[in-house]
């Protein structure tokens, strides 16, 4: 029989099913090749024909060394590799219908590990032996060859290769329904299908000789069906192109042919090979192609950017999986009203009751008054305390000074927040120029005048502060000389550019000033008028509010000098919040009261805060994931540079933690220099929302890179196709952007890591850019369920504008 097909004048296949059958019969007498009549299934198989050397590798990898190897002449058209059966015998063939079921599936699942052919599930499915002629190409035939692979080759036991190809096909992925494996990584290609007008178009403008040719035949079809994501409208174009060929149109090889691509994809087919057809036999066909769709492919591509398929049947998630951390909302995704305030716990209670209790009685958001009330116990703090993040090595110190920015719209009641967490320093601070303004008049009154033989001359006295408010740069020195904690402020945050002198022109030293009043160092400052003063550490605490749009007026004169990204940053939502008029609770005194007691101790804490080791062993993972942030490829410059600044930040936000959670316990100043684990953990998420409204801040007002870009569009693909799992394989795929560029995919999955959207999953490998497969938190769908509905919601409004505008656009065209 293999003579016989090898010298038949059409060309044929010698393909016998790798089975034993028993005796049942067709109608006709003839012998039945059925599943209800095999006697014996000796082998698992599996048919590669799309890069067969990396997906048999894959299947190696887990069961071991196929028996037999098959060349079968055929050879794969993108890698050039001999297109390959692999088949491992098994120890005990399968007989009964259990063992044959299993058998299909664990041929299932190899096939779907390596990419292989999806209809050669069956133990029944004919397959080409060894021996025979591959004789497609008429002119060339090849034979199909057999390896037998040596001692490594070894029989396998169905059910322990089952259990192994099912591990890994989970950590793939993949899934098996029947005797179908549903791949995620062979999807439809990345993109958006072309309309059914456009694929009319190419189908009308590509011959197709009355002639057989099967091979182009099939390639243009492949085409079709990568153009249109294997649509109705590809089929239809597909068929109206094919009946071109009258003589030779067979109706069911088309829809044979459109099923098998369903499962088997031709990746390396594009719209551009049906264009690139039509321009063959139209020449210029290219050029008008372009110019007719021109604003039909921009839209697309955003919209194939920003949105993808219908939403997939997801599996149920829970919410509750205390498996899995609580998902940070890292892109907004949220209620607005919601994703603006920390969680619960993230800041110590005396800030965080008065906070929530004042936003609510005022109608402000708890974020304001969390970056507010964080600002004000800073200048509180300032240089008095300090924090050691390392064990031994003290020469890196962080002090109290952190600097908040309010970025809220005209009516975000900036102005009202800065009042009320500011009032416990600004009355302060009234008490003491009052209790100071006898000894004050008295030292002037001298001054003024020729000390009398004999009387004592007195020293200047110390002007208590502790807030500065409509001060500039240039008496400020005097102020800091004096007091080590001072909150330098002002309603309006450009009031305090404003007085830095020639900072916008870039003129004198104002400017430097300004950004070294963060390092908190000591300077020595020499003045025209007022002489030369030594301030032992230069560092004030700042916050201010600021529009959106004088922040972009402030941005484009500071650009490049890192003023910004010494801020932390309230973003301000614009909702629109209502107060209530409710008395004041407790937690207004308890908070000013702790205020005014940490701001009113004068002297510097000579020995600096240490963590505890239960402190570390809580902060040090968390460190780790931010300082994998700091690093990030494809992050915008000015982005970057925050992030790098938020090393020392971080620490900065722990020491403040730290002094509000042990002051009040011991009734004064906090008595122990050790962060506890409590304090660690609380302080680890602060930092970390400080960095959503950071991400969200650069995004909006400056642009946060690539990096950003690409996260926030995998967080919308994993929320809309209600993942379990992501490989570096399938991002590839799904975001051409991305494709080929292992690193950039590694910095977004990276921020979703960080975000405890995923974990890396161990088992799926890593290489010099990163890891190769990572789990999906499955709190995610459930905590942004409503996100997926508006990405769907988005992507219908898209594709309608699209419609609209490439309609337009034609209609233009025409009139020309």
């Amino acid at each position: 029989m293999a003579e016989a097909t090898a010298t038949k004048a059409e060309p044929a296949v010698f393909c016998p099913p790798l089975c034993v059958f028993g005796n049942q019969r067709k109608e006709d007498g003839m012998p039945f090749a059925g599943e209800s009549n095999i006697a014996e299934a000796p082998v698992l198989s599996i048919e590669l024909d799309e890069n067969p050397d990396t997906g048999l590798w894959r299947v190696i990898e887990v069961i071991g060394v196929p028996t037999v190897l098959v060349r079968s002449g055929g050879v794969c058209k993108t890698t050039g590799q001999d297109k390959l059966h692999a088949h491992w015998r098994l120890a005990l063939p399968a007989r009964d219908p259990d063992a044959i079921a299993k058998l299909k599936t664990a041929r299932a699942l190899a096939a779907g590990l390596a990419n292989g052919d999806a209809t050669s599930i069956s133990p029944v499915h004919p397959i080409r032996w060894p021996g025979s002629l591959h004789r497609k190409d008429r002119l060339r035939p090849r034979l199909a060859t057999a390896e037998f692979l040596g001692p490594e080759a070894r029989d396998i036991e169905l059910d322990g290769a089952l259990a192994k190809l099912q591990a890994a096909a989970d950590n793939a992925g993949l899934s098996v329904h029947g005797a179908q494996t549903l791949r995620a990584h062979k999807a439809s290609p990345a993109g958006q299908p072309l309309d059914r007008r456009h694929l009319l178009v190419l189908a009308e403008a590509i011959p197709n000789p009355d002639r057989p040719d099967w091979e182009r035949w099939s390639r243009i079809g492949m085409a079709f069906h990568a153009a249109s994501a294997g649509n109705g409208d590809g089929l239809d174009a597909f068929i109206l192109w094919s009946e071109k060929a009258a003589s030779v149109i067979d109706y069911d090889a088309i829809d044979e042919r459109w099923s098998h691509w369903d499962r088997s994809p031709a990746e390396y087919m594009t719209v551009d090979t049906l264009v690139s057809e039509a321009e063959k036999h139209e020449p210029g066909f290219r050029s008008r192609w372009t110019i007719e769709r021109w604003f039909d492919e921009k839209a697309a591509a955003e919209a194939a950017d920003r949105s993808f398929s219908r939403l997939a049947q997801a599996p149920h998630h829970s919410d509750n999986d205390e498996r899995w951390p609580k998902p940070d909302d890292l892109f907004g995704f949220g209620d607005g009203l919601e994703r603006q305030e920390p969680p619960t716990g993230a800041l110590p209670s005396v800030l965080e009751d008065f906070s929530r209790d004042a936003a609510r009685r005022m109608g402000a958001s708890v974020a304001q008054f969390t970056g507010g009330t964080l600002a004000a116990l800073s200048g509180a703090v300032g240089t008095k305390f300090r924090i050691q993040p390392k064990d031994r090595d003290a020469s890196w110190a962080e002090f109290g000074v952190i600097w908040v920015m309010d970025v809220q719209p005209p009516g975000g009641k900036k102005t009202p927040v800065i009042r009320a967490v500011t009032q416990p320093l600004e009355s302060l601070e009234a008490e003491w120029v009052e209790q100071d303004a006898p000894v004050f008049r008295a030292w002037l009154a001298q001054e003024k005048r020729k000390p009398k033989a004999g009387e004592p001359i007195m020293q200047e006295p110390v002007r208590r502060r502790c807030v500065a408010k409509d001060v500039t740069l240039e008496g400020l020195p005097d102020i800091l000389r004096q007091n080590r904690s001072i909150l330098y402020f002002n309603d309006e945050l450009a009031a305090i550019i404003g007085g830095a002198g020639q900072y916008k022109q870039g003129k004198g030293n104002d400017r430097q000033k300004l950004l070294t009043l963060y390092d908190c160092n000591s300077v020595t400052i020499d003045r025209k008028t007022a002489g030369t003063v030594h301030v032992p550490v230069w560092g004030a605490a700042v916050y201010g509010g600021i529009q959106p749009g004088k922040l972009r007026e402030l941005i484009a004169s500071v650009e490049g000098d890192g003023f910004l990204q010494r801020f932390l940053v309230i973003h301000g939502d614009g909702t629109r919040r209502k107060g209530v008029d409710d008395e004041p609770g407790p937690s207004r005194e308890r908070y000013r009261q702790f205020i005014r007691e940490v701001a009113a101790v004068r002297e510097a804490v000579s020995e600096p805060v240490k963590l505890s080791a239960a402190a570390r062993a809580v902060w040090g993972p968390h460190e780790e994931r931010w300082e994998a942030l700091f690093d990030m490829q494809g992050a915008s410059e000015a982005f970057q540079g925050h992030l790098s600044k938020m090393g020392g930040i971080a620490y900065r936000l722990l020491l403040l933690c730290h002094v509000a959670n042990e002051w009040e316990p011991t009734g004064g100043h906090p008595e122990t220099r050790l962060v506890s684990a409590k304090t660690a953990t609380q302080a680890a998420r602060l930092v970390s929302w400080f960095l959503t409204q950071s991400i969200r801040f650069y995004e909006d007002y400056v642009g946060a890179g690539e990096a950003v870009e690409d996260a926030r569009w995998l967080a919308d693909h994993l929320l809309t196709t209600g993942k379990q799992q992501l490989t570096r394989r399938e991002i590839g795929r799904v975001r051409n952007a991305m494709a080929g560029k292992p690193w950039r995919m590694c910095a977004a999955m990276r921020q979703l890591e960080w975000a405890n959207w995923v974990d890396v999953d161990p088992k799926g490998g890593s290489d010099k850019h990163g890891p190769e497969w990572w789990t999906v938190n499955p709190r995610v769908h459930v905590a942004f369920a409503d996100r997926a509905k508006i990405v769907a919601a988005q992507r219908a409004d898209i594709q309608e504008r699209i419609r609209t505008a490439g309609e337009a656009r034609r209609q233009i065209v025409q009139a020309a």
